[in-house]
């Protein structure tokens, strides 16, 4: 019986972890400090359009799709579009990975099992945007392939991006 109530409570938790993280659902409140102790909060980041990538240093397809996020960095970054990185890794491995890969995201170092408890987050690498309102709009799971994985992340996240600029700017 014992058993049997801890699997059904267990099965719940990963449910409802995992159903809070779907589009149209609010991103979970934040309050982390980044590796360059600014503080980011839900507060914050309200108003913002925010990209949110989980990655690790040693990921295969986490290292396929930085070229990919780099561009969207590079055509997106701006008071509000904000690009933050969550990862497991300590700031030292975070730090050489940005400056090999030429990123420059906000990045936040958590632990593993934070990842997955706050997040829902079970595998790598998971991306979302979130629009300014704090809903997310979008989220991807993985790539597709190796080779293709940079023309996903453009194709996929670019179009997305720009209409969450325009609901933006209509606002103002």
């Amino acid at each position: 019986m014992k058993k049997s109530l801890l699997t059904v409570f267990v099965l719940t938790v990963i449910s409802v972890s995992t159903l809070a993280q779907s589009i149209g659902s609010k991103f979970p409140n934040m309050e982390d400090k980044t590796i360059d102790n600014e503080l980011l909060t839900t507060k914050k980041l309200k108003g913002k359009v925010v990209f949110y990538n989980f990655y690790f240093a040693f990921c295969q397809p986490c290292i396929a799709e930085k070229e990919g996020l780099k561009e969207l960095y590079e055509t997106y970054a701006s008071d509000d579009v904000l690009f933050v990185s969550i990862t497991f890794d300590n700031s030292e491995i975070i730090k050489q990975f940005q400056t090999t890969h030429g990123m420059r995201f906000k990045a936040i170092s958590i632990s593993l099992n934070e990842i997955a408890r706050r997040f829902g987050v079970r595998q790598f690498p998971v991306n979302f945007l979130v629009g300014a309102d704090g809903t997310i709009v979008m989220k991807k799971d993985g790539i597709e392939s190796t080779d293709t994985a940079n023309q996903e992340i453009l194709a996929e996240f670019s179009p997305v991006i720009q209409s969450e600029l325009q609901k933006l700017v209509s606002k103002k």
